[in-house]
């Protein structure tokens, strides 16, 4: 071996879901979860990958989804992979985000990890 990291890539297939490519296959699992909560009337709408200009001097921040709750609210879904939210194992730039989200974001974000079969999640709510 040449000392180079193998990564594993998630198979293309399992992160299609109605014909786009997402960039992780838990995406797309909420994808279609987001679908059948507004096919159940749960949400009125949603869409991915919202792009929002934050206090960031290096790029702007593409986040996951928005979602539209039944009642207007609009808020932002970041979906994490690979650890446990409540127990602390966040790396530094979900750090940043939640930092820059509480003093700069305009609408409540929700932190998402799957656990098993189930959703993790933390409320990120700007000041």
């Amino acid at each position: 071996m040449s000392g180079r990291r193998r990564i594993p890539i998630v198979n293309k297939a399992a992160r299609l879901y109605k014909g786009v490519r997402y960039d992780s296959g838990i995406e797309a699992i909420r994808a279609h979860e987001l679908d059948l909560l507004q096919a159940g009337g749960t949400i009125r709408l949603w869409y991915r990958q919202p792009l929002f200009d934050l206090p960031d001097p290096v790029h702007r921040r593409k986040l996951d989804f928005c979602v539209q709750d039944q009642d207007g609210t609009l808020f932002i879904e970041e979906i994490k992979g690979g650890y446990a939210l409540k127990s602390g194992h966040i790396g530094d730039a979900t750090r940043r985000l939640i930092r820059e989200w509480r003093a700069h974001g305009i609408m409540p974000l929700k932190l998402m990890c799957r656990v098993k079969s189930a959703w993790q999640t933390e409320w990120v709510i700007p000041e």
